[in-house]
């Protein structure tokens, strides 16, 4: 709806504040969702190179972008199994649901080798909402270093122990939205 949005009642601004500054955010997710450990942010530079050389001097629409984005996406970005984005462009783009993310962790470490028992649960969402949450640790040293996500998918509670192996420093702590990862409540 654009600028239909500003009136009396909502003011001036709600466009500007709703619908541009939500368009850096999901750069933001997208950048954070292709990020590997071992290859950092190349993988997003090269679908934002790519969809730059594909559309210099043209208009693009946000439908284009997508496309672009589907055409170099990583693997692990296919969630539906059918080589689109329409997953979470229709969760984040054009639609308004924010998830609300609730966590608990334990630690246990048996022979210097540390496991953690995680239960994450997703709220406020439709069925079909996807998202793979990103999931920190904190280490007593204070590094704090992604080490997993967690697939969810509608309103649910998802638990998992998962082996961390030798840790550097001691955990801490688990994290959620550490960078700021996903819109959420």
């Amino acid at each position: 709806m654009g600028y239909r949005v500003n009136t009396d009642k909502t003011g001036d601004f709600v466009a500007q504040k709703l619908i541009y500054s939500k368009g850096a955010y999901i750069l933001h997710m997208l950048q954070i969702m292709y990020w590997t450990s071992q290859q950092g942010d190349s993988l997003f530079k090269h679908s934002m190179q790519t969809f730059v050389q594909e559309y210099a001097g043209k208009a693009a629409s946000t439908e284009d972008l997508k496309a672009s984005f589907e055409r170099t996406m990583p693997r692990w970005l296919d969630l539906r199994h059918d080589g689109k984005l329409d997953w979470f462009f229709n969760e984040y783009v054009y639609g308004t649901e924010l998830p609300h993310y609730e966590m608990t962790s334990e630690f246990t470490t048996v022979d210097g080798e540390t496991s953690v028992h995680v239960r994450l649960t997703q709220s406020n969402v439709s069925k079909d909402f996807l998202m793979p949450v990103p999931v920190y640790l904190q280490l007593a040293d204070g590094r704090t270093v992604r080490v997993f996500n967690l697939g969810m998918e509608g309103d649910m509670t998802s638990e998992h122990t998962i082996k961390l192996g030798r840790l550097p420093s001691p955990a801490k702590k688990l994290l959620l939205n550490y960078n700021y990862d996903v819109l959420s409540d």
